[in-house]
């Protein structure tokens, strides 16, 4: 690299612009701009969160009586029919075994067998065990229907975690873009030493790369921080409009 070169490149790239325009006045013109931008998203960031986090109640609150509430009232409605399903089949298997007649059809009469099982302390009994039945639910954990239940588990808590995500990264955008303006204005600031201090060729270009991908990288963040907010506006005014997330 040229240095010299590169100074006169840009000297006559400025004068092309607009006469009169110099490197030194460009750099101090960034450089408190950057810090303007600084300022203007470190304080943004707390309007972010208090202009979301309202926004964010009503995402929650809307996804859960659209997706949770119906998901879990579908499988307790199951649990409870399956519970009542079990109870009554253990008990005609009980009233009505294949290999012995419990009830004489000829007298009316109620043998003792049956008195045994409808008594209190044998429906005490039988109540007792299903409540102690705990390998009837670690056996529905390993059966299809289980793995499904728990599939399903694991969708709803990462779409969930999709929506707190979009926020937190929409805050973090918006702290990586200030900080990106503040480390910019600093460098900037630094390369107009060079007014007092003649720098190598190599520390000039270190110091030029370094700014660039600093730029570069406040633009990726502001683009990300515009998605992020833009895609929970979006589905907070779906919820508003249209009562689905």
């Amino acid at each position: 690299m040229n240095y010299p070169i590169m100074d006169a490149t840009l000297k006559e790239f400025l004068q092309a612009i607009r006469p009169g325009l110099t490197f030194y006045g460009v750099l101090l013109t960034f450089t408190l701009f950057s810090f303007f931008i600084w300022r203007f998203f470190w304080k943004y960031e707390k309007e972010l969160r208090n202009e979301n986090i309202d926004r964010l109640k009503d995402l929650m609150v809307g996804f859960r009586h659209t997706h949770v509430e119906p998901f879990l009232k579908r499988k307790l409605i199951e649990a409870r029919e399956n519970a009542y399903e079990i109870t009554i089949n253990g008990l005609l298997t009980d009233l009505y075994p294949k290999d012995k007649m419990l009830l004489d059809d000829k007298c009316g009469c109620v043998s003792d067998e049956i008195k045994d099982l409808i008594s209190e302390s044998s429906l005490k009994d039988r109540l007792n065990y299903l409540k102690r039945a705990d390998k009837v639910i670690e056996d529905f954990f390993s059966t299809s229907s289980g793995n499904d239940f728990l599939d399903q588990i694991d969708q709803q808590y990462y779409r969930k975690s999709s929506i707190f995500k979009q926020y937190y990264d929409a805050c973090k955008a918006c702290r990586h873009l200030a900080n990106a303006s503040l480390f910019l204005s600093i460098m900037l600031a630094i390369g107009i030493l060079r007014i007092s201090i003649k720098w190598p060729d190599m520390l000039f270009f270190f110091w030029f790369l370094i700014s660039i991908q600093t730029f570069a990288y406040g633009i990726y963040s502001f683009i990300q921080l515009e998605r992020y907010r833009r895609d929970l506006l979006q589905m907070w005014e779906e919820l508003q409009l249209y009562g689905k997330i």
